[in-house]
């Protein structure tokens, strides 16, 4: 069984030069802009906008992938297919797990980063 790795210290340490005060603000940025957008998300979900669906999960993955949390953006992509296809019945599910992966991600960041 592989580890499922949550959140690459190694790498957000890399792509922001090792600048622990620079990790600690985009991190508490993130935290901020992603709840915001899942909260948007939500409300897009409910009225099946499509297209504002699409443009949110963008920026939820620019968002997720600047903090190196891949599997975050693993359950964006997923999204994104569901909203390609606009499976409306398979949102729910997914928008739980990206939900899910987000309080994990959050806990990580929480955990290595902003202590």
């Amino acid at each position: 069984m592989l580890d499922v790795i949550i959140f690459d210290s190694s790498d957000f340490e890399s792509r922001l030069a090792r600048n622990e005060e620079l990790m600690t603000l985009v991190a508490a940025e993130f935290l901020k802009e992603a709840t915001s957008l899942l909260a948007l998300l939500e409300t897009y979900a409910m009225a099946r906008d499509w297209p504002n669906l699409g443009l949110v999960t963008n920026r939820l993955r620019g968002a997720g992938l600047e903090v190196s949390g891949y599997q975050f953006c693993e359950k964006l992509t997923d999204l994104q297919r569901i909203i390609d296809n606009e499976s409306a019945s398979q949102l729910s599910m997914v928008l739980l797990a990206l939900n899910t992966e987000f309080d994990r991600l959050s806990l990580a960041l929480k955990h290595e980063i902003l202590k």
